[in-house]
């Protein structure tokens, strides 16, 4: 994909400086540095929000019904094939550390982010709670010869049913961003679970200024709505930092911009036993 611009939040150096609300900026374009800086965050946190029922239905089950449908129509905004390049290029830089072992993909759809971990040599598994998704991905694996090292299975990502720490690496490319505010906290837990401490934990959600169409506000107060009976929420740097930045370093913050998609790539590290980084 080529990106109308992008900009990398760099996490470090500041922070070891004891300044934990100041972020090293670096704008990119067109593969070009344009300029750097230092900036603070301004800290807004979420409304609140009430969403327990759709029609009378629970918002994760008309999220299910959505994404059933989505798959089964073909008719939805996400890429079905070819890793998002900020995932790649997170992927490269953990294969020249010597990150290696297992890897679990929540969400993973189609499988197109198992495709490059499996030839980067990783025991991979992949998680989705679409039976579609997974069958599709069966497909996509077998065509580009991994599927021997790629493992599907059949859940709910808030009920992750592995052991603790059994993976190295974890990614969710697009699913916390549609896990309510309120069970955040569930969703952080099971991750921190099976995950390996110190472990690497790869992130995708929507930025505040993600709109769906061109009248749609910007995200900017309120940090979630239902679209389409599916929950959505956004999130700022801050945000990012505000639900992670307890239990997990953020090594890379990457921020990707097209039309009208806005999203936040993030790079973090778990912390060991005793909170230290």
């Amino acid at each position: 994909m080529v990106l109308d611009w992008a900009f990398a939040v760099n996490i470090g150096p500041s922070e070891k400086a004891g300044e934990k609300d100041l972020v090293l900026v670096t704008f990119i374009s067109e593969g070009q540095n344009r300029a750097s800086g230092v900036f603070r965050e301004e800290r807004v946190e979420a409304t609140g929000e009430d969403v327990t029922t759709m029609g009378g239905q629970g918002i994760y089950t008309t999220q299910k019904e959505y994404f059933r449908d989505a798959y089964r129509s073909g008719v939805h905004g996400w890429p079905t094939e070819g890793p998002t390049g900020a995932i790649l290029q997170f992927l490269k830089k953990m294969r020249r550390e010597g990150i290696e072992g297992r890897f679990l993909d929540i969400g993973c759809g189609e499988g197109r982010h198992l495709i490059p971990f499996a030839r980067a040599g990783f025991r991979c598994e992949g998680f989705d709670l679409e039976p579609l998704a997974l069958e599709r991905a069966e497909g996509y694996l077998r065509k580009a010869g991994v599927r021997r090292r790629v493992n599907l299975r059949k859940g709910d990502a808030l009920r992750l049913p592995y052991p603790e720490s059994s993976f190295d690496v974890i990614l969710d490319s697009g699913c916390f961003h549609h896990i309510r505010i309120s069970d955040e906290r569930r969703f952080v837990r099971g991750i921190l679970k099976v995950l390996k401490p110190g472990g690497t934990f790869l992130l995708t959600v929507f930025d505040v200024n993600f709109r769906h169409t061109p009248d749609e506000l910007v995200h900017k107060r309120r940090r979630w709505l239902v679209h389409r009976g599916h929950y959505d929420r956004f999130f700022t740097a801050a945000d990012i930092r505000r639900v992670f930045g307890k239990e997990f370093v953020v090594r890379e913050l990457v921020k990707e911009a097209k039309g009208l998609s806005h999203f936040w790539h993030v790079r973090m590290r778990s912390r060991v036993a005793g909170g230290s980084g």
